[in-house]
């Protein structure tokens, strides 16, 4: 089974592993001088580091007197190779990561103070080599601060793009549920509303002819049973959404239009131009706004009728569907007018809906191939 490593835990063990390396420089100090007086100061320097490794954090500012105090007071004795500046060195580096940048600076200030009061004082007169030097810690303090800010910046930025990444996870989940409440919306109000035509059409002839009753409800049967087919097909077509096949197309306009007219509706049909240019994209959104506007129609307006139009050119489509205006609305408060309106977005195209000379008019106008 594989182990994953998650970020976290990477920098949380890097932190620990950064607060052992002062221990270690203590240990060597200690080798190195073995008095009490050393000991003393390097159980001083080292007590902020053993505090964090157990889970604990001392104050800053006691953080910064016992580093400065200790690595001040070792400086002072006579130790070869004194590493003590090591521990300031440890501490800049630190808070350049973990403090905001103005309090990681005025450590950085701190201890090259530190390093200049010394060699003012004449420590360095007792230690020739270059690398006690005030400027030479001076640079080294600067380095290490500059790691430790590059080393902020970065965990920012991978901060940044998880969250950017969880954010967009969660925005597809969003645009994906929408997206199948649009499928489902138009599949299903299609079925419903032939249905419901075809029972209409039933109890009206019941009286005057119980066979038309009884073939207007077989056809509503029928209409059932292509619904729930209507349902498995959009359902399976949401769980495999990168496969066009199956889909619904421009060419299946003829037969849109047919199942309402067999309904009881009255509607034309009327294509100028060639299909065969249209995206898959494109004619899914062709087919829903139809099938859409052919339902609305079929509720607020069941005995006007309907003129569909569908004109191409070389590179866009121009759809209008309207009817004579029979109610105040053609497209009520539900999701239907809401849903066109996004699918002409998602392809670059322009979707207007509502009342006009006494007609209610559905007008689209989509590229004919998808956008890039």
């Amino acid at each position: 089974m594989a182990i994953r490593v998650r970020p976290r835990d990477l920098r949380r063990w890097g932190q620990r592993l950064y607060a052992i390396l002062p221990l270690v420089v203590g240990v060597r100090l200690v080798a190195e001088h073995p008095k009490p007086a050393t000991t003393l100061l390097v159980a001083a320097a080292v007590t902020p580091w053993l505090a964090f490794l157990a889970g604990r954090r001392l104050p800053r500012i006691l953080t910064a007197a016992l580093t400065f105090g200790a690595t001040a007071g070792l400086l002072t004795l006579p130790i070869p190779n004194n590493a003590a500046p090591l521990f300031v060195l440890f501490l800049v580096g630190a808070n350049a990561r973990l403090l905001d940048r103005r309090a990681s600076l005025r450590t950085l200030a701190a201890g090259v103070a530190m390093f200049v009061a010394l060699q003012v004082a004449g420590w360095y007169e007792r230690e020739p080599d270059p690398w006690t030097h005030a400027e030479f810690w001076s640079i080294v303090l600067a380095g290490a601060w500059l790691v430790g800010v590059t080393v902020q910046l970065q965990e920012r930025v991978a901060v940044e793009q998880r969250r950017a990444r969880r954010e967009a996870a969660e925005r597809a989940v969003v645009e994906e549920r929408a997206h199948l409440a649009r499928e489902l919306h138009d599949a299903v109000g299609r079925s419903v509303a032939v249905m419901l035509l075809h029972v209409s059409g039933a109890r009206r002839a019941l009286v005057r002819d119980p066979d038309d009753a009884v073939r207007a409800l077989e056809l509503a049967e029928e209409a059932g049973r292509a619904s729930m087919t209507d349902i498995r097909r959009t359902v399976g077509l949401l769980a495999n959404s990168d496969d066009p096949a199956g889909r619904p197309s421009a060419d299946d306009l003829p037969a849109l239009v047919d199942e309402f007219v067999r309904a009881g509706m009255s509607v034309t049909l009327r294509i100028e131009g060639d299909l065969a240019p249209i995206s898959p994209a494109g004619g899914l959104t062709l087919y829903r706004v139809v099938e859409e506007s052919l339902t609305n129609a079929s509720k607020h307006a069941p005995d006007a009728p309907v003129h569909v139009e569908l004109i191409l050119d070389t590179h866009r489509g121009t759809l209008l569907v309207s009817n004579p205006v029979v109610t105040s609305s053609n497209g009520g408060g539900g999701r239907g007018i809401p849903g066109m309106q996004q699918r002409a977005r998602q392809l670059g195209g322009t979707l207007s809906v509502g009342p006009a000379e006494g007609q209610w008019r559905v007008e689209l106008s989509v590229p004919l191939r998808a956008q890039t």
